[in-house]
C-alpha cells in the first residue's frame, strides 16, 4: 500500500481509473466516504464495504459509486444486491413506478441496523430514503434535462416498451439558472436567429433577448450583476453542468465537457460538523480544479469554451 497525504501523488494514481482498465485506485474510508458522497449521498458508505473493494472482490458497479453518480438501474441493481437475498424477489423496477421502488427499499431497510456514517459522524441507515424520493422518474423528465456525464446502464432492464433512462441531474430547488436566458419579451411563434458556429465569439448573442456568453456565465456565478461576492461555492459546484452544452447554446460543444463528474444537490445538506462540511468542500474543488486546469485543458478550445473554463476556474477560486 501507498500512504500519502500529497495531493499530487493522489491525483496522479487517481489518473489510473480512467486510463488503465481493471485497476481501482482508493482512498483510505474516510476520502472514499467524502467522494461518494458527492455523487451519490443517498448511501452511507461503510467501512466494510470498502474493506470489499479493498480486497478486490466487490462487483464492478461499485467502482463507481466514488466516481459519477449512478444511473436508475444501477441504483435497482445495486440495492438488489445489498438487501435482497438469493432467491428472493427484486425490487420494483424504477423505470415502471419509482415511487414504488423507493417503499419497497425502504421496507427492507427497516430491517437493517443503522450504519456509522463518516462524513456525517453519526449512525444513519443504509439508504436515505428521503433523497431518493426527490428523485423524480426519468420518464418524467425531458430528455434534454442533465445530459453531461451521464452513461447508460451497464445491464438494460424491461422498461415496459419504454426506451432505458439514466438518472438526470436535477437543478437546486432554489437556484433560478435561467435568470440570464429569459426571453419574456420574444413574440410566440417566432423562431431564433443564430449566427453559423464558425463566426463565434465570446460575446455571442442568443435569440432576442441580447444574452451573451459573458452576461450568461454571470448570473451563474454572481447572485446579482453588480454584486461582488459570488455564490457559495457548493452552489456553483452543483449547478456547473448548466454551463455546458446541450443547456448552454452559447458554448460549442465538445467531448471533454462529458469528462465533468456531476455533483449531487444533496451532497452538501444535513452535515451538521463544520470541519466535516470544509474537508468535503475541499475534496470537491480540488476534483474540480484538476478538471479546470490548464494543463488538463484540450489543446483545441473555442475562444467561447476558454471563457467558459476560465470563469468557472476564477468563481471557484474566490475566498470564500
Amino acid at each position: 500500500r501507498l500512504t500519502t497525504d500529497d495531493d499530487g501523488v493522489c491525483d496522479y494514481y487517481n489518473q489510473w481509473d480512467t486510463s488503465i482498465s481493471d485497476v481501482d485506485v482508493l482512498d483510505d474510508w474516510f476520502g472514499e466516504s467524502l467522494e461518494v458522497n458527492l455523487h451519490n449521498p443517498w448511501l452511507t458508505y461503510t467501512l466494510g464495504m470498502h474493506r470489499l473493494r479493498e480486497s478486490g472482490l466487490a462487483p464492478d458497479l461499485f467502482d463507481y459509486l466514488d466516481e459519477r453518480q449512478l444511473t436508475i438501474n444501477e441504483i435497482h441493481r445495486f440495492c438488489n444486491m445489498m438487501f435482497v437475498g438469493r432467491g428472493g424477489a427484486p425490487l420494483p423496477n424504477p423505470n415502471l413506478s419509482w415511487s414504488a421502488f423507493v417503499q419497497a427499499l425502504g421496507g427492507l431497510v427497516e430491517n437493517e441496523k443503522p450504519q456509522w456514517n463518516a462524513v456525517k459522524n453519526c449512525f444513519t441507515p443504509w439508504i436515505d430514503s428521503r433523497i431518493l424520493k426527490e428523485y423524480e422518474t426519468p420518464m418524467a423528465q425531458s430528455s434534454s434535462r442533465w445530459r453531461v456525464g451521464t452513461r447508460a446502464s451497464l445491464e438494460p432492464e424491461e422498461t415496459g416498451g419504454r426506451t432505458s433512462s439514466q438518472r438526470f441531474y436535477r437543478p437546486p430547488r432554489d437556484f433560478d439558472y435561467r435568470r440570464s436566458q429569459s426571453d419574456s419579451n420574444a413574440t410566440a411563434g417566432r423562431t431564433q436567429r443564430e449566427r453559423p458556429a464558425s463566426s463565434c465569439t465570446a460575446t455571442r448573442p442568443i435569440g432576442l433577448s441580447g444574452v451573451t456568453l459573458s452576461d450568461r456565465l454571470r448570473s451563474w456565478s454572481h447572485p446579482t450583476k453588480d454584486a461582488k461576492k459570488p455564490f457559495s461555492v457548493d452552489k456553483l459546484l452543483v449547478t456547473v453542468p448548466l454551463l455546458f452544452p446541450p443547456d448552454n447554446e452559447l458554448v460549442e460543444d465538445h467531448p471533454y465537457f462529458s469528462k465533468w463528474k456531476a455533483i449531487d444537490e444533496d451532497a452538501f445538506k444535513n452535515i451538521d460538523d463544520e470541519a466535516q462540511m470544509k474537508k468535503l468542500l475541499t475534496r470537491a474543488v480540488r476534483k474540480a480544479k484538476l478538471f479546470l486546469h490548464p494543463d488538463k485543458l484540450p489543446k483545441d478550445c473555442t475562444e467561447n469554451q476558454s471563457l467558459l473554463f476560465g470563469a468557472i476556474w476564477e468563481a471557484l477560486n474566490y475566498p470564500q
